[in-house]
């Protein structure tokens, strides 16, 4: 049993097109004056320093601004607007104590502004203090609670903390107030996504990619990542051509068309795109992976092994290399090696069945009948609709002698696969074991009546009648 392994994709980041408002507020220094009421009067007034201040800022001239703005809060201890525009200043200059500082004073001037409490807020994202950060983003907007700035950066820092489904509900609030906000519709579709909600996420990723078709590749890279897992492959193979038209050297976008090539039986197509990652020395495990299951489709064995080693020079945990290992082994013969790599296989993945079951074989083929039958069972708990763990642990049980335990387990192969002429063969077997010729005799028919003749079971047909024909 070869294990799949889709899992390494390109992992969506929801900082993509965040950031705090901070950095959004590009024009905040400059536009702060602009929407005072006041106006210069003659002499030297605090507000002609402010204004000064601004004309500074609009010559790119950082420190002359704070010149101004330290004169003007010296003649005026609480000219807000002052204070709140040298907080900004300090942070562009990456003073970061300073610009602190300066916005707590003016919230304690002005303690019902929410643009302050917003601005601190993202100044203590920057430094990473996420706790004191979230508690003035929620000021902010229980102040104003449809503030755009504050809702989107309460929304990333939300995410950070892996609190999607309240990240997602600032989005969604943004998006009520502006229906054509890119961050929101992105960053909402990327936590989607990470929700496992994919066609939401597509949905999101469209509406954003319809109001700018020029968007980061990556978006498209994360729609197919969507398109992939809801197993539209076609539409996921689009994405990743429109993302390698734009950067033809894109390897992750070459891998996940590689899958959906790979997923649609598009083996050569496939083939190609893994072959051109690997020349590009991508350093991602999984794309040996895949160009070795298509080599063991292609019964290239010697080829897949090679990639399934390298695979795992890559990532030394990678579990499905391990598993298809030890299964190239068995088809090889040498079950010892096989029970080498399943034995890694198991270790670094207790709860995946289709290790037990391997490493089952193993066992069986090496004569240790009690350890196969252990693997078996476990890989029934953890798989408990699987038949071939049932099928398997009941030859196991015949070649121990347990043909009770063997006619359980073909009942069961059976209840999932009621039409399987090989478990009705070999339950009839067990059950002549038995001395059920009456039992036995039912499944040999029922294999003429789906159709099979062969000459072992209308031979075992015939002796069991004639076993019967004698009996008195």
């Amino acid at each position: 049993m070869t294990q799949p392994n889709n899992s390494i994709l390109p992992s969506a980041n929801s900082k993509l097109l965040g950031g705090s408002y901070i950095r959004r507020s590009v024009q905040v220094a400059t536009q702060v004056a602009q929407d005072s009421d006041t106006v210069c009067q003659a002499g030297e007034e605090p507000v002609d320093f402010f204004i000064r201040a601004r004309q500074y800022l609009q010559s790119k001239d950082q420190q002359g601004a704070l010149v101004q703005l330290y004169r003007a809060i010296q003649l005026k201890p609480d000219f807000v607007e002052a204070i709140q525009l040298r907080g900004l200043v300090y942070y562009y200059l990456q003073r970061y104590d300073e610009a602190f500082v300066d916005l707590s004073s003016a919230i304690r001037f002005a303690p019902d502004i929410a643009e302050l409490y917003a601005l601190r807020g993202s100044l203590e994202m920057e430094q990473g203090n996420l706790s004191q950060a979230k508690n003035d983003l929620d000021a902010a907007i229980a102040i104003h609670p449809f503030y755009e700035a504050a809702l989107l950066d309460r929304a990333a820092l939300l995410s950070q903390q892996n609190m999607l489904n309240e990240a997602a509900d600032d989005y969604s609030r943004v998006l009520t107030l502006n229906g054509n906000s890119l961050f929101a519709y992105v960053n909402r579709g990327i936590i989607f996504q990470q929700l496992k909600l994919y066609a939401a996420a597509i949905e999101d990723y469209s509406i954003a990619i319809s109001q700018q078709p020029n968007l980061d590749v990556e978006i498209y890279l994360y729609r197919a990542q969507c398109w992939f897992e809801v197993k539209i492959y076609s539409n996921a193979i689009l994405d990743a051509d429109l993302v390698l038209t734009r950067q033809p050297d894109h390897e992750l976008a070459l891998y996940l068309r590689g899958l959906a090539f790979q997923s649609s039986d598009r083996l050569h197509e496939a083939f190609a795109d893994y072959n051109e990652c690997i020349r590009k020395n991508t350093p991602i495990s999984a794309v040996y992976y895949h160009r070795a299951l298509i080599y063991q489709a292609w019964n290239m064995h010697d080829d897949a092994y090679a990639d399934y080693l390298t695979a795992i020079r890559i990532n030394p945990q990678d579990t499905g290399s391990y598993n298809n290992l030890g299964v190239i082994c068995l088809l090889a013969g040498r079950p010892r090696d096989a029970l080498n790599y399943l034995n890694i296989s198991v270790n670094f993945a207790p709860d995946v069945s289709s290790g037990f079951v391997n490493r089952g074989n193993a066992h069986s083929a090496l004569g240790d009948y009690a350890s196969s039958i252990a693997d078996y069972t476990r890989a029934i708990e953890l798989n408990p609709d699987d038949p071939d763990s049932y099928f398997n642990r009941a030859t196991d049980f015949e070649q121990v002698g347990d043909f009770r335990s063997a006619v359980r387990d073909y009942t069961s192969t059976l209840r999932l696969t009621p039409s399987d002429i090989n478990t009705l063969f070999a339950r009839a077997t067990a059950l002549i074991s038995l001395r059920r010729d009456d039992l036995a005799l039912k499944d040999l028919q029922r294999c003429r009546v789906i159709g099979v003749n062969a000459p072992e079971i209308n031979n075992l047909i015939r002796e069991i009648n004639e076993r019967l024909s004698s009996q008195p």
